[in-house]
């Protein structure tokens, strides 16, 4: 503690920085948001493509990966125009500037998500009274279409802005003084490197000294010499990048199903606030939501091996051992606290006039809830969830620090093993890519299934 309070205005300096990130980064998202939304309900094609190639591209990749970039090459292509055009000279983009903008325009996407679902779930009778009155375009939006999109996207919005917050931890690699680079001076740190053995020069082939080459051959040695990229290198562990894209979707998938039926129950009581039960469930979704989750893994992972009771009892050497079940553990209840919130807002959201329809119907409240309120709910949550899912795609890069071959663990096992700077995280990138394409096409076809009595009626 005494450490501690040496460093205190180094800390309440870091503080004010992560503040300051977090509000101009939810600005700026929110008006990227609003923007994006309006242009993917617009009846314009052009508009939509874009809009879906925004969102598309922006979720399929994780936050840190497109910080870098952001960063690092965004600044490079922005001087190179510069010297290209004439138009102005060296331009260094500062750490603040580059992490607002980087995370605004990451979260802006995810806000896209969250606002068009909420705008699809105000009634189209609303709109069409709207109308009838003589309200413009523009009334309509102020006093029918805003008021109502607030309060459906509120609890998905919530939980968007607490995973901005978390993420502005992130800006610390590029250099910026937040709170997590103020807390490196007194803490103890175990630096664990990714130590791999470089590929001597002998044991490649030297293709430039053979008088006839191959095709397979002649491909080596333009990816050695001639690109900017190895590929053939990435082509040769291609299967191990396979690996840790199964593992990847592996742990994703099934902690998403327990997560998704530990949620339902839990989302169900915060709804109907049970006196006895509200409280725990609020503090269980607090805190899950509340804490990286990357610290939930160690905590389960390494904390839990701490307590010598735990080491031995039955459930150590099946489960709690293991990196698997232990990621595993941790990844379901971090997404069934996320669940629980926005499944909680679809359900306080449904129209009140389906229940008493089905109350004057004679349902029961248990059939009520299976008949009405849970369709309904899963419903209008839908786009949100499609956020919850990538969110957890992303997330697994986790996993490549608890000893697991995930994506990213084997892009760095790549750039370690060659000491190369970019071949494994960029293929990393476009793994995660083309997985978050063919999650958003299948959510993009659900919802046209599931919600498109909501969509604006074609002239």
């Amino acid at each position: 503690m005494e450490s501690v309070w040496e460093y205190r205005a180094l800390l309440l300096s870091g503080t004010l920085v992560t503040v300051q990130l977090a509000i101009g980064s939810l600005l700026i998202s929110v008006l990227l948001g609003l923007a994006g939304a309006s242009a993917k309900l617009a009846r314009n094609p052009v508009s939509q493509r874009l809009a879906n190639a925004y969102t598309t591209l922006v979720r399929g990749v994780p936050d840190l990966v497109l910080m870098m970039l952001l960063f690092y090459g965004g600044q490079q292509i922005f001087n190179d125009l510069g010297s290209v055009t004439g138009l102005w000279d060296y331009i260094e983009i500062n750490q603040f500037t580059a992490g607002v903008g980087s995370i605004g325009f990451v979260f802006g996407a995810y806000m896209t998500e969250t606002f068009r679902g909420a705008i699809l779930a105000i009634p189209r009778g609303q709109i069409e009274a709207g109308i009838s009155c003589g309200m413009t375009p523009l009334t309509i939006f102020r006093r029918i279409t805003w008021p109502q999109m607030v309060r459906h996207a509120l609890p998905s919005f919530t939980n968007n802005w607490l995973v901005l917050i978390k993420a502005t931890a992130l800006v610390s690699v590029i250099g910026l003084h937040d709170l997590v680079w103020c807390s490196l001076p007194f803490q103890r740190l175990a630096c664990v490197g990714w130590i791999g053995a470089t590929v001597p020069e002998c044991d490649r082939i030297n293709l430039m000294a053979e008088p006839e080459r191959t095709f397979v051959e002649y491909l080596v040695y333009v990816s050695e010499n001639n690109s900017p990229l190895d590929f053939m290198l990435v082509v040769d562990h291609i299967d191990k990048f396979l690996y840790g894209s199964l593992l990847t979707l592996q742990i994703t998938a099934l902690s998403l199903l327990i997560g998704g039926v530990v949620a339902v129950p839990l989302a169900v009581v915060r709804a109907y606030r049970l006196r006895w039960f509200n409280g725990p469930i609020w503090a269980f979704t607090y805190f899950f939501r509340g804490t990286p989750l990357l610290v939930q893994t160690y905590l389960i992972y390494y904390g839990l091996a701490q307590f010598e009771f735990v080491r031995d009892s039955f459930l150590w050497r099946p489960i709690l051992s293991s990196a698997w079940w232990c990621a595993l553990i941790t990844f379901s209840l971090n997404t069934a606290g996320y669940t629980t919130e926005f499944l909680r807002g679809a359900i306080e959201n449904t129209p009140h006039g389906e229940v008493e329809a089905g109350r004057a119907c004679g349902m029961s409240p248990l059939k009520l809830m299976w008949r009405i309120v849970l369709p309904s709910a899963f419903r209008r949550a839908l786009p949100a969830y499609s956020n919850e899912v990538i969110f957890m795609l992303h997330s697994s890069v986790v996993l490549s620090t608890i000893t697991l071959q995930d994506i990213l663990g084997v892009g760095r096992w790549l750039n370690g093993r060659y000491y190369l700077a970019y071949e494994g995280f960029i293929t990393a990138m476009l793994f995660y890519m083309v997985l978050v394409f063919f999650i958003s096409r299948g959510f993009r076809i659900w919802e046209k299934y599931w919600l498109g009595h909501l969509r604006p009626r074609e002239e």
